[in-house]
């Protein structure tokens, strides 16, 4: 099946948050895309998000923007490892996602053992930062507090 690339999905009239009459995908709020190098912090990070009532999709940073245009997660949930070199990528991705859409969708929690620097790519677009170590105390409540904005409730 050919792919469809962002870009020819704008040339279509497809809005984020819209209702669509085409096959086209819309942000799904109750989706959270995890970002993570590790294959146990997808886990961990995975189990908290479905607590607050989400599905979850697991990607590794190479292949996060792929997922983020194919799947259409309300959330991105960030694992910044030691070097955020391998996942500024998806920054880009998602501030092109949002100047597409006209929104703050997806929204983008980021998770750092240190705070962001004013030159990272994620400090001007995260929505939230929890600092390393994960706990469900930390991460649920920001997880359900964004959602809850984001439709609305």
């Amino acid at each position: 099946m050919t792919e469809m690339s962002f870009e020819r999905r704008l040339d279509l009239g497809v809005r984020v948050g819209t209702v669509r009459q085409s096959g086209v995908q819309a942000v799904n709020l109750s989706l959270a895309l995890i970002v993570c190098s590790s294959p146990i912090n997808r886990i961990v990070v995975s189990r908290i998000a479905e607590q607050a009532g989400l599905k979850v999709a697991c990607e590794t940073p190479q292949r996060a923007t792929e997922a983020l245009f194919s799947q259409q997660p309300g959330l991105v949930l960030l694992d910044c490892g030691p070097n955020h070199e391998e996942i500024h990528p998806i920054a880009s991705a998602i501030v092109d996602h949002r100047r597409a859409s006209g929104s703050r969708l997806p929204m983008l929690i980021v998770l750092s053992t240190k705070s962001l620097s004013a030159d990272s790519p994620f400090a001007n677009i995260a929505d939230a930062i929890i600092a390393k170590p994960i706990t469900p105390d930390a991460l649920q409540p920001k997880i359900k507090q964004l959602v809850e904005g984001a439709r609305g409730s």
